[in-house]
């Protein structure tokens, strides 16, 4: 208690074992901070050992958290779309938006592998942007040729929670010339 205030205050460690995990100082706190980053990552109040399994993992998340930016930039970025089919007049009549990555330096990336990074590092926010803009201009010519009634576009809390949010999806639908009230 601090001045009537109750603080809680939690703890992730991370743990590696001289000289398993490393012989010098720089090693050994390199490898526990790559097991803390692991205990964070697992729900935190925890504590994980250092792996060298877990080098692996954290050197693949700083590739992913690095290649983001640059990917967007590069236009490695596309949506897919996934139709929704109606049994009842056998026509498909809308599309769900599915964001893809093909990375010039690390390949096909998943989304389930740099959607939570781009969520935790902010990226998110461009991301989402992106494929909004491009869901609403391929709306445009599908709902012409296919006669497609709506589009499903997926939008994290994290975007949400920008104060500016609605006005660039508005701004969007205006470029776009997407009614958004049918």
């Amino acid at each position: 208690f601090i001045n009537k205030h109750s603080l809680h205050v939690g703890c992730s460690i991370g743990i590696a074992k001289y000289p398993v995990d490393g012989e010098d100082y720089s090693s050994l706190m390199k490898h526990s901070d790559t097991a803390m980053y692991k205990a964070k990552q697992n729900g935190k109040n925890r504590y994980e050992f250092y792996t060298k399994d877990l080098t692996n993992i954290v050197s693949r998340r700083f590739e992913i958290e690095q290649a983001l930016a640059v990917g967007l930039k590069n236009d490695e970025f596309y949506v897919v779309y996934q139709p929704k089919y109606s049994l009842k007049t056998k026509k498909i009549y809308s599309v769900e938006a599915l964001l893809r990555w093909n990375s010039s330096t690390l390949g096909n990336v998943t989304p389930e592998q740099f959607v939570p990074i781009a969520e935790e590092i902010g990226f998110i926010y461009e991301l989402g942007l992106f494929v909004f803009k491009r869901a609403c201009e391929d709306f445009v010519i599908l709902k012409e040729k296919l006669g497609l009634e709506m589009i499903s576009i997926n939008v994290s809390v994290v975007q949400l929670m920008q104060d500016d949010f609605m006005d660039k999806i508005e701004n969007i639908l205006n470029e776009t010339k997407v009614d958004s009230n049918k």
